[in-house]
């Protein structure tokens, strides 16, 4: 009897695991864009726990698609280790005692965020020691259809991946788990899934189990959040429940917890059979804030600023930033000051109690690129570990990109700008130029760098072991590549307008060169000739240079000789005693001061006309006619590099004089109107002139102009 008995109660139990099985359907939408999701279930008592277990960060959610019906959840690696799979994140369903569950279809939607990537996910089906390997995908990228794009998955849309499974039995004991791990994706990138669906069947029946409520928070409101496991909110008798904790910006976990009102210790709170309905919080403490205070004039590089700012505790130091945050024509910033002590940049502070402000400290510049006195390389290099940490991250924007550079024994601050604003080099394209990354920048086409050369100055963009293609054009010009450089030589003074059109280059470096600041002058008579050079430079033998102020009335220029060097960035005229070739030097001399009362005016470089004028100013440039040099009316509509220009009332004439004063014997300044002096008046020829009309007259020793 006692053998039929058993026989029975095992054809029973047969009999029902082979009976008719139950269709349920668990869906996490999985569009909060936070942790503690968990799914909807089309029946009652059939999972005691389903959640989401992931050591990767919740990185808010993403609407994307053609009709943008779909949000889901975006994921980036907790360390960066999502780049070699060991990161990644698991959907679980966990049957009730009782309850058998056989999944029969798995199927989700993911999308990569921002980024190219390689092999994305890698996915299985698990219960206990069984899996179905569910192979290797690709997901598209948030990136709008392009036909060059074919084949490389910018479809504008999410992936969807559906699976048939079989094979494989949950139990209370054995969840199912779908896991989902992730490759090739940087820290800084995201990947996003949405709408995970598990169907099956289910036999059996649920042992009805006593159920308790866990309830976690975190103290003070916003400092965290916690990470339960499971994660349901209600959970059966005897479970075995854990926590984590982790802090958000800006504050501390204490390793301490609240469990029902009684304090516990530990990076992690664990129960190890769950016998009661449980509070939970976690113990977290507002750190002091390092602020950065931003003064008048001074540019915010965007991104910039280290994202860890906030995250050191009392005692602990934090490396000040370099000078990559903040730029100032003019200026080089060498540190920073903290109530009232000063910091280089790069020192450790040591963090307080305290909430501080950090305010840049500038130091004018005394020299510049132009006052060199000789050749000069200036290196934007974008490789972190080699710029102190400087990084780029420019897209749909303007911004600069800071280096330091050493001229005559001054470390001053070069920026060099980049455009990667829609449509700035290329038509329908958005630049990007990026190096968040590490060693290099990822450079998209159509992003723009605009740069100052010199005549005979070079421009070298320095590649990763890439082969140039198309690369990049100089004022449209294809530069010079040879493996994987590109190289561009100016043959004038000019603005050089640089546009990236080759897809995805990594470029380390920019590379431009300064010759050694020289400007060669050949006249072709002994009138004025005008000069701007952008150093200070030492006048050649025979040649004489004026600066000039213009009357009052704007119809006269009267010249005085400069003595000495021409301070840099003067507008000067210049006179040879012979016909010839003159080359003016940058000067090795001690700095001189600039010149008062000059109207002349110069560029550096060709300059448009329109581009120079002011509202109610004209224009006037040095020119001949009737063998008479003059200020006039320009002939072209630009004005070259390294000459000057007058602007003077739109209303007054169109025609300057140039009043020129003797070098010798005579004073250089002028008068107008009667010299009313006893002295004898003398006419330039040396004759005296008992009544003078209009002209140009001499009486004790200067110059006068009767009008």
């Amino acid at each position: 009897m006692k053998k039929l008995f058993t026989f029975l109660a095992l054809m029973l139990c047969y009999v029902g695991m082979a009976g008719a099985q139950t269709e349920v359907t668990a869906t996490w939408a999985f569009d909060t864009g936070t942790s503690g999701q968990t799914a909807i279930i089309t029946a009652e008592n059939v999972f005691a726990a389903n959640y989401v277990e992931t050591a990767m960060t919740y990185s808010g959610k993403i609407t994307f698609g053609t009709d943008k019906s779909l949000t889901g959840t975006m994921m980036q690696p907790a360390t960066n280790k999502a780049a070699d799979g060991t990161e990644g994140l698991a959907f679980v369903l966990q049957p009730m005692k009782g309850i058998t569950f056989i999944p029969t279809k798995i199927s989700f939607n993911v999308i990569r965020c921002g980024t190219d990537g390689s092999k994305m996910l890698h996915y299985y089906a698990i219960c206990g020691d069984n899996n179905v390997d569910l192979g290797d995908v690709w997901p598209n990228r948030n990136k709008n259809y392009d036909a060059t794009n074919l084949g490389k998955g910018y479809t504008g849309e999410w992936s969807f991946y559906e699976h048939e499974i079989s094979g494989l039995e949950a139990t209370n004991d054995n969840p199912l788990k779908l896991m989902c791990y992730v490759y090739g994706l940087a820290n800084d990138k995201s990947i996003a899934f949405s709408n995970i669906v598990i169907e099956g069947t289910y036999s059996g029946d649920a042992v009805q189990e006593t159920m308790y409520t866990i309830t976690s928070n975190v103290t003070p409101e916003g400092s965290g959040t916690i990470i339960q496991t499971p994660a349901a909110s209600s959970i059966a008798e005897g479970t075995e429940v854990t926590f984590s904790a982790t802090a958000n910006v800006g504050y501390k976990f204490l390793n301490k917890w609240t469990v029902n009102g009684n304090e516990v210790e530990g990076e992690t709170y664990s129960i190890a059979s769950l016998s009661e309905n449980t509070e939970v919080v976690a113990q977290f403490k507002k750190l002091p804030t390092i602020s950065f205070a931003k003064p008048e004039g001074v540019h915010c590089v965007n991104r910039m600023f280290p994202a860890t700012v906030n995250t050191y505790d009392v005692g602990q130091t934090y490396s000040l930033p370099y000078n990559y945050m903040y730029y100032k024509e003019g200026y080089t910033m060498t540190g920073w000051e903290i109530n009232g002590s000063e910091y280089k940049c790069g020192d450790a502070y040591t963090v307080t109690e305290e909430n501080v402000t950090a305010t840049p400290v500038f130091t004018r510049n005394t020299t510049s690129i132009a006052s060199r006195s000789g050749e000069l390389t200036v290196k934007f290099d974008f490789d972190q570990a080699t710029n102190n940490g400087r990084v780029v991250n420019i897209e749909n924007n303007e911004d600069y990109f800071i280096t330091t550079v050493n001229v005559g024994g001054e470390d001053i601050d070069v920026a060099l700008s980049i455009n990667c604003k829609d449509n700035a080099g290329i038509e329908g394209k958005r630049g990007k130029f990026n190096n968040t990354s590490g060693s290099r920048a990822q450079v998209n086409p159509g992003a723009v760098l605009n740069i100052s050369l010199e005549q005979g100055g070079t421009i070298t963009i320095n590649s990763d072991n890439i082969n140039f293609k198309e690369g990049f054009t100089f004022n449209g010009v294809v530069g010079t590549i040879d493996g994987a450089t590109i190289t561009y030589t100016a043959e004038k003074a000019e603005e050089v307008i640089v546009i990236s059109q080759q897809e995805n280059m990594y470029i380390k470096s920019v590379v431009i060169t300064y010759p050694a600041p020289s400007y060669t002058l050949t006249t072709a008579d002994t009138d004025f000739y005008g000069l701007y050079l952008p150093y200070q430079a030492s006048v050649p033998e025979d040649v004489t240079a004026y600066t000039g102020a213009l009357s009052n009335d704007h119809t006269t220029l009267t010249l005085t000789k400069v003595e000495g060097e021409i301070p840099s960035n003067t507008a000067v005229l210049v006179k040879s005693n012979a016909v010839g070739t003159y080359t003016f030097n940058v000067s090795n001399e001690e700095k001189v001061d600039a010149i008062a009362n000059n109207s002349l005016q110069g560029v550096t470089v060709e300059k448009a006309v329109a581009d120079l004028a002011e509202d109610g100013k004209t224009v006037l440039t040095l020119g001949m006619a009737e063998g008479v040099v003059a200020f006039r009316k320009p002939a072209g509509t630009t004005i070259s590099a390294n000459k000057v220009y007058l602007l003077v009332d739109a209303a007054s004439s169109a025609k300057i004089r140039i009043v020129e004063g003797e070098t010798t014997g005579i004073e250089e300044n002028y008068e107008f109107g009667i010299n009313n002096s006893d002295e004898a008046t003398y006419d330039l020829s040396g004759r005296k002139v008992a009544n003078p009309t209009k002209g140009l007259y001499i009486k004790n020793g200067k110059k006068f102009i009767v009008k």
